[in-house]
């Protein structure tokens, strides 16, 4: 019998790892029902063999490498496929990016592409069967607006006969450093246009550790850091990672989380908000006996992060006393790669607003000292923004700080968020006598007609009134006034036809100073959501755009003299 053909890797942070743990990891790793299946460490490493194979026919690849300033797009549905794409790409050491819908609409016969594919100068677009169609449309246009030339590469995946576990080997002359660019990923735009950020490739390998008993529970497509971060974080510390498919809805999570099997899972306050309310709507009403398997279900979660936006203390207080299953908050940004700081779930209740301390290697400093822009600094991942379009100087402050555009204030044990400034909002130092824990919190405001009043804090008081479930302060331009303190609420159910501005101003008159009163009231109706962007954030502009515009029939208080 012949000699089997042995297939080298790099010499990296990644691939030896990867395998390692195939030798000590036999099972699926990868649950994804949405291609038909799971896959397996051997079959990952086998699927990166076929792909290299490919891509060194398609493009003459020399010595297993493409030029550093190459950039790959991806394009799938399908996270397995998505993270089948971004090893191939880990191991020619490249720069990849992720392609969404709205980065690749077409708008008009002048405006034929979105403005990721004129920023990001895309070589070469790696994607999935369902999108062959869609990715030479894409070609066409590119070449016709002079943004050429474009290589559409079909992905291959789950590939027969899976190698086996002795072929795999590690190159030792092949050495890819961690310092090279690897990611371009996208702010969400919630202030402002979204920007690119280049990551290296230690966003992959500085992970903490994991338990193989553990699952992770992947439910968003693969676009922004919080999306991706969970799936290639899990596969690359040893825990499995169980897929649904994109846009589920409470209902699937449920079911998924009602097996018992998923330890871990990161979501936004959104999705937390959605399956509370399904919970209240259908579950409760289940027999006892059913009702507990999801209530066991969700209490098996070691770890339900949440991030993105604060939730509302009565959300907190659902999961925890309700369920049994508490929330842990966290606080992150893309530039930085994901979370850097995390509280518990007790003193996330108890204390408003926290986002808790930083978690190794982190370190956060304030800008004023015990208040101000959030300053971060550790073995992070971010190198620049695409295109220079803000430059290092703007970015890194002294003794390689990054600069966020948070804000925030030290109550002594915790860091407290106090917002981010945006639009017809600034940031100012406040005296704010109703909240002795922070007496000198610096805090986003609205600059209203009758002076600044912070937008955290009003949002915290008025969703600690029992009848609102959820709650944005936006600023709500008026030609005569200026700008009003406008609130969008939903209610309860018992309370949805109920709530008028002047029992909204009257239950907050005990609790915030009558200049921070509502102006402005639209109240949700079931059905009703506000405006989101890509990645699920609020969008202020357009929100208030939709709600508090001339023909909204926004609730107005008479504010003349």
């Amino acid at each position: 019998m012949g000699r089997r053909l042995e297939y080298q890797f790099p010499n990296d942070a990644i691939f030896p790892n990867l395998i390692r743990l195939s030798h000590e990891r036999a099972g699926i790793i990868i649950d994804d029902p949405t291609v038909g299946g799971g896959a397996t460490y051997t079959q990952l490493l086998t699927d990166v063999v076929r792909m290299r194979a490919v891509l060194k026919q398609r493009l003459s690849i020399e010595n297993g490498t493409i030029l550093p300033e190459d950039l790959w797009a991806i394009r799938t549905t399908s996270l397995l496929s998505g993270h089948w794409q971004f090893s191939h790409l880990v191991e020619l050491s490249s720069q990849f990016v992720s392609l969404t819908e709205q980065d690749i609409a077409f708008k008009t016969e002048e405006d034929q592409l979105g403005e990721v594919m004129r920023k990001c100068k895309i070589r070469y677009i790696l994607t999935s069967q369902n999108y062959q169609k869609e990715a030479a449309v894409i070609k066409r246009q590119a070449d016709l607006n002079g943004l050429g030339p474009l290589e559409l590469i079909p992905i291959v995946f789950s590939t027969e006969p899976v190698l086996a576990v002795s072929q795999f080997q590690v190159n030792e002359a092949l050495l890819i450093l961690d310092s090279r660019p690897a990611w371009v990923v996208w702010t969400s735009g919630s202030t402002g246009v979204p920007k690119g950020v280049v990551h290296n490739r230690r966003l992959w390998t500085n992970l903490p550790s994991s338990d193989p008993e553990e699952t992770m529970l992947v439910h968003r497509p693969a676009f922004w850091v919080g999306e991706i971060w969970p799936l290639i974080s899990a596969i690359y510390l040893g825990r499995k990672a169980t897929i649904v498919e994109d846009g589920a809805g409470p209902e699937l999570l449920w079911e998924t989380l009602r097996r018992g099997e998923v330890t871990h899972i990161i979501a936004t306050v959104v999705l937390w908000e959605k399956m509370a309310t399904f919970f209240r709507s259908h579950i409760s009403h289940l027999p006892a006996e059913i009702k507990t398997e999801y209530i066991r279900g969700v209490q098996n979660l070691r770890m339900s992060l949440t991030g993105g936006s604060m939730p509302v203390p009565s959300l907190l207080r659902f999961w925890r006393d309700t369920l049994g299953s508490p929330l842990h908050v966290a606080w992150g940004c893309s530039e930085l790669g994901g979370g850097v700081t995390l509280c518990s779930p007790d003193d996330v209740i108890n204390i408003e607003r926290t986002i808790g301390i930083p978690f190794p290697p982190y370190t956060v400093r304030l800008s004023e000292g015990d208040h101000g822009t959030i300053l971060v600094k550790g073995s992070t991942s971010f190198i620049d923004y695409l295109n220079n379009e803000i430059p290092p100087e703007k970015v890194f402050g002294s003794e390689g700080f990054v600069i966020t555009g948070d804000i925030a204030h030290w109550n002594g044990d915790h860091y407290i968020f106090d917002g981010r400034a945006s639009g017809d909002c600034e940031y100012t130092i406040l005296q704010v006598t109703t909240t002795p824990k922070s007496p000198n919190a610096i805090s986003l405001v609205i600059k209203a007609a009758g002076g600044p009043v912070p937008i955290v804090l009003l949002e915290t008081r008025i969703s600690e009134l029992p009848y609102i479930e959820e709650v944005y302060v936006l600023p709500a331009s008026d030609r005569e006034v200026g700008n009003r303190v406008g609130v969008l609420a939903r209610c309860t159910d018992d309370f949805q036809e109920k709530l008028t501005l002047a029992r909204l101003r009257e239950d907050l008159s005990g609790s915030v100073a009558d200049f921070m009163l509502p102006t402005a009231l639209q109240v949700l109706q079931r059905g009703e959501d506000i405006v989101r962007n890509v990645n699920g954030k609020l969008d202020k502009t357009a929100t208030t755009t939709k709600f508090f515009s001339a023909r909204s029939g926004v609730e107005l208080w008479d504010l003349t003299f």
